[in-house]
């Protein structure tokens, strides 16, 4: 009995400690919500009198920028928005979100860039050796930007792309042109041998190298080459593909490969804008483009000529017009450009792709037809599909065109898409 009174007591005294505990929490609880309120009505009390204190005429221009804001905001809701929903301001939420392509268009000849190594074959015309087949293994060491440098082992920046082959000795494997254009620099030094880290070389670290200036205004350069093997000298207009010389170590160099850059007005620019490894020789062979009358003729025609039902052609004409109206030199006020308003790098990449005829309208349809085939092969089984115009006109607007959905239901693109159906099954008159 005693032990169980004990065993009571000593619960009894811990429920009151308890209690105690909590309504000490309480208290400092109320202490908290007291000392907040005192705080914010201190800030109140703060601003109360900073505002009283303010000069008139301070007063004033934070009533006008206040006002400002909220006009700015109505001018948004009642003007802007109206206007997106009749395509009058297009994208201006949502641009072109379709990702960047992953290789090159094809192309004519000579208008992308090609990838450096050459190909272990020749061939000669006209006296100039050309390697233009595909490229022999390589491994790309280190790309443009940061890197731990290879001598001192510190953080610096790489000009360029370094591009090793996988076999060959020095001054077997080919470098070529990566595009058409005019030598404007060489360094062939005879004493400036491969692997002998001879820093300078009289080539500025890039010990025997070829520098070549093309039509669009960039040059690129070859750098490391093996002595006595550069075939060009300054002045010299070279083919792309054309055999300039040969890999090396030549310079500040510690291994066999090319260094190669990409130069935008004197500046070193990623090289993996211009060249791919997807796609090391852009086609020669370009998508069918048939040229009619004006844009939209030549679209019809093309895009029949490729395989397309008149109800695909229409679904793909009823966005272009909405887009674009068929020009091939509409511009937005994002900078979105062309037929079917690429935007962003998409719109960048047609422009490196074609240079001064990005804007031309054979161009854009190899350059769509290209994603077509490449890069949307959703999109292009659909197109290839049994659906009506309107149809295709919508899912092309809601997969590739991307301008958001209020833009693909609002009707115009099908409606263009009817309007043209005739025009199309018309033999695109």
């Amino acid at each position: 009995m005693n032990n169980n009174q004990d065993n009571e007591e000593q619960t009894n005294n811990i429920s009151e400690n308890n209690s105690n505990i909590e309504n000490n929490n309480i208290v400092v609880d109320d202490n908290n919500v007291i000392d907040e309120q005192k705080s914010n009505s201190n800030k109140k009390g703060i601003i109360n009198l900073a505002l009283k204190k303010m000069p008139l005429k301070w007063k004033i221009i934070l009533i006008i920028v206040i006002l400002g804001i909220l006009l700015s905001a109505v001018f948004i809701i009642i003007l802007i928005a109206p206007l997106m929903e009749l395509d009058i301001i297009e994208k201006i939420s949502t641009g072109n979100n379709r990702s960047s392509l992953s290789n090159y268009s094809q192309t004519s000849s000579n208008i992308s860039y090609w990838w450096p190594i050459g190909s272990s074959e020749t061939r000669t015309e006209n006296g100039v050796t050309y390697a233009d087949g595909e490229p022999v293994g390589y491994a790309v060491k280190s790309e443009f930007g940061t890197r731990n440098d290879p001598y001192t082992g510190n953080k610096a920046s790489h000009s360029g792309l370094d591009i090793a082959p996988l076999s060959g000795d020095y001054g077997t494997v080919n470098v070529i042109a990566a595009k058409s254009g005019t030598v404007i620099r060489v360094n062939n030094d005879p004493t400036c041998e491969s692997n002998s880290l001879n820093e300078s070389c009289n080539g500025s670290g890039y010990g025997n190298y070829v520098e070549i200036e093309h039509q669009d205004g960039n040059t690129t350069l070859y750098g490391h080459m093996h002595k006595n093997t550069i075939t060009v000298s300054v002045g010299d207009i070279v083919d792309q593909g054309q055999v300039i010389g040969k890999v090396g170590s030549s310079g500040r160099s510690t291994g066999m490969h090319l260094h190669f850059e990409v130069r935008e007005n004197s500046i070193a620019v990623n090289p993996l804008n211009y060249i791919s490894e997807n796609n090391e020789r852009p086609s020669a062979t370009s998508n069918n483009v048939l040229m009619g009358s004006d844009s939209k003729q030549t679209i019809c025609l093309t895009l029949k000529d490729n395989g397309y039902s008149n109800e695909a052609v229409a679904g793909l004409m009823g966005n272009m017009e909405a887009e674009s109206g068929f020009r091939p030199n509409a511009v937005n006020e994002l900078g979105c450009v062309g037929i079917v308003q690429w935007c962003f790098s998409l719109a960048n990449e047609l422009k490196t792709t074609y240079g001064d005829s990005w804007s031309n309208i054979d161009s854009q349809l190899d350059f769509l037809l290209h994603e077509l085939n490449n890069d949307f092969p959703s999109v292009n089984s659909y197109l290839h599909g049994n659906h009506t115009a309107e149809e295709h006109a919508y899912y092309f607007c809601m997969n590739f065109e991307r301008p958001g959905a209020s833009h693909c239901n609002n009707g115009k693109r099908q409606n263009f898409a009817k309007n043209n159906y005739e025009y199309i099954k018309n033999n695109c008159q």
